[in-house]
């Protein structure tokens, strides 16, 4: 009686010539090169089997890539925390005299306001002197007692007899500035008239905020005139969309329960339109975006067209060229590949804000429904991703009755060699 020995299953590398190869159950018998179980690889007209097999590989590995970078950027679209539609902005029509920032919390409104008036603070103007005469504060030891924001300081300075005005004045500015009590101080020159005035102004604005500055040892104050108050603080003063004036002790305003904060940098003759809302050129550029990434996954397919299964360009299709996407200003450009009218988006989104967001970020809205697509073309296995009837793999493919295609591989056992 012949002997047969005993079959085994063996563990082999992955070879290195062939990018696609089958893994097969009989690896461990000792006859299988007389029983093969797996047909000859077909030889390509123009290039071997194995050049044939590793372009279907390639093709593979790019399409899963290019469907991950896709899905990537759908999920920046789509997602609360990264939708560019759910990071409200305030936008005015006069940037130079009204600026804001919003929350997420902060509702789409369009507002108009108006600022009447400023909030300031406390400005104190002392003595119009000829910049380069004698200094009118005497020499020698001087202290001021600078009062402000509910503190008290000291600050003390020293006069030589060489001193001018200019010299004097400029060195009364540095010991205030140095108490780092809320007041800045400028030397005020006038080239023309040749003369020099010190200005003391505090930082906190609206009515109340008062300052004092007086003498504690010597005369520094009363002789530069520095204790004289040349304008009181004073509140802002605004209007939104016409309604009574309201004031505030500041030039940020906090509004629509803080949601939303504006400030006025100068008072405006006319009202200034604002709106809150969705930045809608991060939106449109967000999409644009995620568009390009359809585009490249499209443009996979035309590069490895018959290796990759052709029935993938008519699902991205399906989903991506609907009647909603032409609303959104996506059309196809001249290589079949979608491309976005941000102009036409922004335009839409203008007139019919909660139809863009519905698209853009509900659940079954038209970018959510391409996100689902693109992800189940990362999750596809990497044989449904091939033409049954490409070169390289057609002599592992039988056709079951109605053309329904049975791969003779074990999908299992399909490995794609550097797919990384």
């Amino acid at each position: 009686m012949m002997h047969i020995p005993p079959l085994s299953r063996g563990i082999h590398p992955l070879g290195t010539f062939d990018p696609i190869q089958p893994y097969s159950p009989h690896a461990g018998n000792p006859y299988r090169n007389r029983d093969k179980h797996t047909p000859n690889p077909p030889a390509g007209k123009n290039a071997p089997w194995s050049r044939q097999a590793k372009q279907a590989a390639t093709g593979a590995a790019a399409w899963l890539q290019a469907a991950m970078d896709a899905e990537a950027a759908f999920r920046l679209v789509t997602s609360p925390a990264t939708s560019a539609w759910e990071q409200p902005v305030v936008q005015t029509s006069d940037p130079d005299s009204v600026t804001g920032s919003a929350s997420y919390e902060a509702a789409a409104r369009l507002i108009s306001v108006q600022a009447e008036q400023l909030a300031v603070g406390q400005m104190n103007k002392g003595y119009t002197l000829p910049r380069d005469g004698s200094s009118i504060v005497e020499p020698g030891l001087h202290t001021l007692l600078l009062s402000a924001g509910g503190q008290s300081v000291e600050a003390s300075v020293m006069i030589s007899p060489s001193d001018t005005n200019a010299h004097a004045l400029a060195k009364i500015r540095s010991v205030i500035l140095s108490a780092d009590i809320g007041l800045t101080a400028e030397v005020e020159a006038d080239k023309q008239e040749r003369t020099v005035r010190l200005e003391i102004t505090g930082t906190l604005t609206g009515e109340g905020e008062r300052f004092s500055i007086a003498d504690h040892i010597g005369s520094a104050a009363a002789s530069s005139g520095i204790q004289n108050v040349a304008r009181e603080a004073g509140n802002a003063r605004f209007r939104i969309d016409g309604s009574p004036p309201v004031d505030a002790p500041s030039n940020t305003v906090s509004l629509y329960g803080g949601t939303v904060r504006l400030t006025f940098h100068q008072v405006t003759e006319e009202a200034v339109h604002v709106r809150i809302g969705p930045d809608l050129k991060a939106v449109a550029e967000q999409l644009e975006a995620a568009i390009l990434k359809l585009s490249a996954l499209a443009a996979v397919f035309d590069r490895y067209a018959g290796y990759l299964h052709d029935s993938l360009p008519g699902r991205l299709e399906a989903a991506v060229f609907t009647t909603e996407a032409a609303q959104l200003g996506i059309s196809k450009n001249e290589n079949g590949h979608a491309v976005l009218n941000t102009g036409l988006l922004m335009k839409l989104a203008e007139v019919s804000p909660e139809l863009v967001r519905f698209q853009m970020r509900d659940v079954t809205g038209w970018a959510e429904n391409v996100q689902k697509l693109l992800q189940q073309f990362r999750e596809l296995p990497v044989v449904e991703l091939l033409d049954p009837n490409a070169p390289a793999l057609s002599g592992y493919t039988l056709y079951r009755p109605g053309r329904e295609v049975h791969w003779q591989l074990p999908t299992y056992g399909l490995v794609v060699n550097d797919l990384s």
